[in-house]
């Protein structure tokens, strides 16, 4: 009986180490997705920038 108790034990701290494992592997999943969105985002943002410039550079090429 003391053997089962012992594997019944066993098993369940197994089971909520891989729980544990799932949702920090879900977690850091997560973070990675968010930080390429923010990446993406700012990409975006630095690029629309760049051809605002480019754009104000052509306006004032041809006002000259």
């Amino acid at each position: 009986m003391k053997d089962y108790k012992n594997f019944k034990k066993d098993t369940s701290k197994k089971a909520t180490r891989e729980k544990r494992k799932k949702e920090e592997g879900e977690t850091n999943r997560m973070r990675k997705m968010k930080e390429e969105i923010k990446y993406k985002e700012k990409s975006n943002n630095e690029y629309a920038k760049h051809k605002e410039k480019e754009e104000r550079k052509e306006r004032d090429k041809k006002k000259e």
